[in-house]
């Protein structure tokens, strides 16, 4: 990873370049990981995703993990070829079956706990649809693990 990083990031920096991937790297690795439901896929889109934002200029350092950076990752993981993904933990399988508006929302707001006014600005959505989206997968994803009829018998 570094390798990759290093030759894009062409004359900038190293010392500059490595502190200001260490802070937002975990955090766009584990977006990617949930978008797309598989590490190795993952670690090529986070990969993919920082070269995409020095591209088009560094972050500034000390930020923890700049929108650019992240609307890079929603980008390349929505663009990212799709493997076949078979994951064994139900809430990942969930997750993977919403749309990728709502799976970008979901992942930011409840998994990354991002405020839902930056995820909006992240994945380029109003404020109004990206909690229309947040609210329309958490019931998609409450649904996915319940069991069928789980409602009905807990009224009675």
């Amino acid at each position: 990873m570094n390798v990759r990083l290093s030759h894009s990031a062409g004359e900038r920096s190293e010392p500059w370049q490595a502190n200001c991937f260490q802070t937002p790297g975990p955090t766009i690795l584990r977006f990617c990981e949930l978008f797309l439901g598989d590490k190795a896929q993952a670690e090529e889109a986070a990969v993919d995703a920082f070269v995409e934002s020095l591209r088009k200029g560094l972050p500034t350092p000390g930020e923890r993990t700049p929108v650019q950076l992240l609307s890079c990752a929603f980008r390349v993981c929505r663009n990212h070829p799709k493997g076949k993904t078979n994951p064994t933990d139900a809430l990942k399988a969930a997750i993977l079956r919403l749309g990728e508006i709502e799976r970008g929302v979901f992942i930011l707001h409840s998994a990354l706990l991002v405020q839902l006014p930056w995820a909006a600005a992240i994945l380029g959505i109003s404020h109004e649809d990206a909690f229309k989206f947040w609210a329309k997968s958490l019931i998609e994803v409450r649904n996915s693990l319940l069991p069928t009829g789980y409602f009905k018998e807990r009224s009675k």
